[in-house]
């Protein structure tokens, strides 16, 4: 039967066969679910063609997530990894269209949402140095974030520490998994891996983000600037939550994102949190 809830334009290859993917289709929820999209008994759903043809066309992604960083006109797409600045990328005017931009769409979304016409676009992300961005993301949850989404993830993994960020560091460190499943503790490359994109990218890094004459360069516009938005605390000048034993923990625990972009060097001095 056609599956109930999704257009079948939404799956990006109709080159699937019941007959000769049958054990496939039997072992695997989601090839099941895709051939569910595709076909309806034992044909090919009739209006697949028709629902396609109107996915290719610009603009066709605004139907089902009209927020996405996306820019028709520019041919660009913002990866907004949580906690490195991405807001004020948001609110910037490099999207045209109603409606501001908001959201952590990974790359994979995009891929969905533009399909075969991601080729004709760019990429670009803005990181930060992992115990940083581990900082910025504690804070900002333990002072409520600024959904319901944010009050309840703050509420449910944060109340016991009472905003203190170096008793969070030390349970962190002991376990990371509970906290890794939170939105803004997931690792950068979840968002966005250099190594995965299919398309010319550039990486801004939020600790050099006072000259972005690179990216502006890369983005085809003459002068960038971005304010900064949502400033959460930090402690005084010169001092750290971290101790050796939690900054080399927290550097494991981000390897992948140490190594994707490029933060090796990073010491204790040049920290914010």
């Amino acid at each position: 039967p056609v599956h109930p809830q999704k257009p079948a334009h939404r799956v990006l290859t109709a080159d699937v066969a019941k007959l000769s993917h049958k054990n496939g289709y039997e072992r695997t929820q989601g090839y099941a679910r895709r051939v569910e999209y595709l076909f309806d008994g034992d044909r090919v759903r009739p209006d697949f063609a028709a629902a396609r043809a109107a996915f290719l066309q610009p603009n066709a992604w605004r139907a089902y997530r009209p927020a996405a960083q996306i820019s028709e006109e520019r041919k660009l797409f913002f990866v907004h990894i949580p906690k490195c600045g991405g807001t004020s990328v948001d609110e910037s005017p490099l999207f045209e269209g109603p409606g501001r931009r908001a959201g952590h769409a990974r790359l994979a979304d995009f891929q969905a949402l533009l399909g075969p016409r991601i080729a004709q676009f760019r990429a670009f992300a803005f990181v930060r140095n992992p115990w940083d961005r581990l900082g910025s993301a504690f804070h900002y949850l333990a002072a409520g974030g600024t959904t319901a989404q944010d009050r309840a993830l703050g509420e449910r993994l944060l109340a016991p520490f009472d905003g203190d960020f170096e008793r969070f560091l030390d349970a962190f460190c002991e376990r990371p998994a509970r906290f890794l499943k939170g939105l803004h503790f997931r690792p950068a490359v979840s968002f966005f891996n250099p190594a995965a994109c299919p398309v010319p990218h550039f990486v801004q890094k939020l600790e050099e983000a006072g000259d972005l004459t690179a990216l502006a360069r890369f983005l085809g516009v003459e002068r960038l600037e971005l304010a900064h938005l949502r400033k959460g605390p930090r402690p005084p000048s010169g001092t750290t939550a971290y101790t050796p034993e939690t900054f080399a923990r927290v550097g494991e625990i981000y390897a992948r994102d140490i190594a994707a972009f490029g933060y090796g060097d990073t010491g204790l001095k040049d920290l914010s949190y």
